[in-house]
Formats: C-alpha cells, sequence, structure tokens
C-alpha cells in the first residue's frame, strides 16, 4: 500500500525564428507556453465484501517546455534572454509539479477501507481537488508572469544596433553630418560624434505565458483491479 510520484519527466516542443521576436509571435500562437500534466492509475486489492484492503497509487509527473530552434545561430544577447525566459517557465512549471505531491502524496491511505466504487470516487474527487489547486497557483502568479515567464524583444533590437556602423552605444545616430559645434579651425572632427541619438528599441513585447494543467478527474469507472484514469493529459 503506497501513493508513489514518480520524478518528474522532462518533454519539449520546437519553437521556430531568426529573432525573439518571432519566437515570441509563435508562442502566443499556441494554448500554452509551458505544461504540467499528472496521469495517475491505481490498483487495489479488496476483501469478500469488496472493501479494498490495499491500494497502489501511481503518477507521473510530466513537464512539457519549449525548445528555440535557431538559438544556436541567435546573438549572445538573445541567448540570454532566452535563458531567463526559460528558466522562469522552468521554475513556474515546477510549481505545479509541486502540488501534485502535496495534494496526492497520500491518496492511496484514504481509499483503503472503502469500496470499490467509493475509493474510485476519493480517487477522482482527489483529482479534480489537485486541478483546482492547479488553477489557483496560475491565478496568484498570473501564469507565471510575475516571476519572469515574459520574452523581452526589445534585445532584438538591441543586438541589430548594436552591429550598425552609424551606432552611437547601441543607438542609431540620425546625423550623417558633423556637429557644427564640435567642428575646429581645421574641420577635423568625426563625422560620426554626434551627441543627440535616437534609439529605434521597441518597447518589450509581453506574450501570456500560460500554463494549464488538465488532468480530468472525471475518469470512467473500470470495473478491473488495476484502474487508470482515461482521460488523464499524456505527454
Amino acid at each position: 500500500m503506497a501513493t508513489q510520484i514518480n520524478d518528474v519527466e522532462w518533454a519539449s516542443y520546437s519553437v521556430s525564428g531568426q529573432k525573439l521576436a518571432d519566437v515570441a509571435a509563435s508562442i502566443s500562437q499556441l494554448p500554452e507556453a509551458g505544461q504540467t500534466t499528472w496521469p495517475a492509475t491505481f490498483d487495489y486489492q479488496a476483501d469478500a465484501n469488496g472493501i479494498l484492503t490495499s491500494a497502489t497509487v501511481t503518477v507521473r509527473r510530466v513537464v512539457t517546455l519549449p525548445k528555440w530552434d535557431g538559438y544556436s545561430s541567435a546573438s549572445q544577447a538573445a541567448k540570454n534572454e532566452w535563458d531567463r525566459f526559460s528558466a522562469a517557465l522552468s521554475a513556474h512549471e515546477t510549481g505545479h509539479s509541486d502540488l501534485v505531491v502535496q495534494n496526492l502524496q497520500s491518496l492511496d491511505q484514504q481509499m483503503v477501507g472503502h469500496s470499490v466504487s467509493d475509493a474510485r470516487q476519493i480517487f477522482n474527487a482527489a483529482l479534480q481537488t489537485l486541478k483546482a489547486a492547479s488553477d489557483a497557483y496560475d491565478q496568484q502568479t498570473n501564469h507565471g508572469q510575475n516571476t519572469g515567464t515574459v520574452i523581452d524583444t526589445s534585445v532584438d533590437a538591441t543586438t541589430s544596433n548594436a552591429s550598425d556602423p552609424n551606432s552611437v552605444d547601441g543607438t542609431t545616430s540620425n546625423s550623417s553630418e558633423p556637429s557644427s559645434a564640435d567642428q575646429t579651425t581645421s574641420n577635423a572632427s568625426d563625422p560620426n560624434s554626434v551627441d543627440g541619438t535616437t534609439s529605434n528599441s521597441p518597447e518589450p513585447s509581453s506574450v501570456d505565458q500560460t500554463t494549464s494543467n488538465t488532468s480530468d478527474p472525471n475518469s470512467a469507472d473500470q470495473t478491473t483491479s488495476n484502474v487508470s484514469d482515461p482521460n488523464s493529459p499524456q505527454p
């Protein structure tokens, strides 16, 4: 008799784009940026009266995160921003994973001593309670945005301007003529030494990263001793 909650299984899906703005746009079209699921099953033994004498609950935890296909060819600044975003999203999903342990760790004990039908209801109710806790966690954290699950696409503009031969400190100069205020009698001033520069950096684009933890608490009744939740999400 035990509840076995397995170690987290890490999975990924690919997103394409040469720049962070492209990647952010791709992710924004998806239902979620990251996802945590908890497929669960239980086995049991019952006495002649159909009362459970033991139960074993097995729960998988699967966390799926995005993987940027263009990461290797991106600028260092873009890589740094993607790494920061990925770490924030991973930490948020770990919070969902921790809720699985908190809510299901003693589920087998709750099922013992009940009929098979009642034990199944206890099992499904526990999954429903976990789903509610996961939804509340998303509400509290704004789906992780409060802790950094937003891609700062302004890094693209900074990287682009840094390679502009007419830029000063990463910003683009709109002047191609030397400033008369800086010219000496010999007119030997640097034509690129312009005091007033304008930045072409756009405002950061926020992409809502939502996380849905979908475990179906309403699994169909099972008549065998190896009962699984058929509607539990798979990786």
